[in-house]
Formats: C-alpha cells, sequence, structure tokens
C-alpha cells in the first residue's frame, strides 16, 4: 500500500507538472502571436507613409501595444547634435516633453544614442547604478528599457519604454521583438530622412537656377 500511494503521489506531481509546463508553452506560443501581430500591423501601417510625425505615432504606439506599457517615448537629437529631446511620446505630459533636453552621452538616453547599445533595468536594485535627474522625467518606474533606433552606419534616436502594466521584467521574446520593431522603425525613419534632405536640396538647386 505504501508503494502505491507514493506511485500515485509522484504520477499526481508528474501530472501536475506537465500541465503546468503546458500551460506555459501555451501562454508563450500565445504572446508570441500576439507580438507578430502587433509587428505586422505596425509594418503595413508604414507602408506608403510620407509623413514623420505621423510615423513616431505608429512606433510609440506600437512599442506600447508590443510591451504593454504606458508611457513610451522616441528621442531625437537636435539639429547640432548635442542634445536629445521628445519627438513623439505616450504618458508623457506635453509640457515635460516640450522640455526635456538630455545631453548626448548622459543620462540613460543619452548613453544609449553615443553607444548604440541598449539599457535594461529589470529591478530597483539594478536601477541603483543609474541616478541622473533627466532619467526621472520620462522614467516613470522599473522595469525600463532604453534602445538605439540605429542603421547599419548610425544611430538616429531613442526609444524609451516604461509604467509597463504588470510591471513584470522585460522577458527574452519581449526584447527581441522590441529590437525587431526598433530596426523597422529605423529603417522607416532613415528613409524618411534621406527623402527629406534629397528633397531640399533639389528645391535648392531649383531656387538657386531661378
Amino acid at each position: 500500500k505504501h508503494r502505491e500511494f507514493a506511485f500515485r503521489v509522484r504520477s499526481m506531481v508528474q501530472l501536475h507538472h506537465g500541465k503546468t509546463e503546458l500551460f506555459r508553452s501555451n501562454e508563450t506560443r500565445l504572446e508570441q502571436a500576439r507580438a507578430m501581430h502587433v509587428l505586422l500591423d505596425f509594418s503595413c501601417g508604414l507602408v506608403g507613409e510620407k509623413h514623420i510625425d505621423r510615423v513616431l505615432k505608429r512606433i510609440v504606439s506600437a512599442a506600447s501595444d508590443l510591451t504593454r506599457s504606458r508611457r513610451v517615448s522616441i528621442m531625437l537629437p537636435d539639429a547640432e547634435g548635442r542634445y536629445l529631446t521628445i519627438a513623439q511620446s505616450i504618458g508623457i505630459d506635453d509640457r515635460i516633453a516640450a522640455e526635456v533636453l538630455v545631453p548626448v552621452g548622459e543620462a540613460i538616453a543619452g548613453k544609449v544614442f553615443l553607444s548604440g547599445e541598449q539599457v535594461v533595468v529589470n529591478s530597483p536594485e539594478e536601477a541603483g547604478t543609474y541616478h541622473n535627474p533627466y532619467d526621472s522625467r520620462f522614467f516613470a518606474s522599473v522595469p525600463l528599457v532604453s534602445k538605439a533606433l540605429r542603421t547599419t552606419d548610425r544611430v538616429l534616436g531613442v526609444l524609451n519604454t516604461t509604467d509597463r502594466c504588470d510591471q513584470q521584467p522585460f522577458s527574452t521574446g519581449e526584447l527581441e521583438s522590441l529590437d525587431l520593431l526598433c530596426n523597422i522603425a529605423a529603417s522607416a525613419i532613415n528613409d524618411l530622412m534621406s527623402r527629406q534632405a534629397r528633397d531640399c536640396a533639389q528645391n535648392g538647386i531649383v531656387v538657386a537656377l531661378a
């Protein structure tokens, strides 16, 4: 009887572990499918878009959906390349967004822009190494991610996400999806900037000839 009881207990434990693994596997698949849906909608929405402001709005909206974050911002360098400003955001007061100036190379976003490397802070303990008054203006809480929007030859800007709905750390899968979104976004921004520069050059030539 003792052996039979022990066998039943082991069987129940194994069954429970099997159900738990199946549940986790299904959750992972559902999250992957949701992420792909967000990325597909985002990519389709960029087709034919010619206005940088609308592209930036699509980027922050997609990043917010992808990471379930209530506060997302895109920072771009000013004309001199000395400071980063908030070009588009969700969850940040417009007055604060208009006032933020982060020196390139300083604070989280400035360092990410300069290095091209991402910063992921998933816990308050990790946040202890990042103490800067600039950060508190647009990073609401931990977890947070700051990622460079970069092409093969340059960094165009920085995407910041924070204030997650569930306050859970960013998973590897979420960071991979966010990385894919940033690659698509950087390509779209770069194409628009190149087109605008080309148009300005053509207009300048026309005016000079006239």
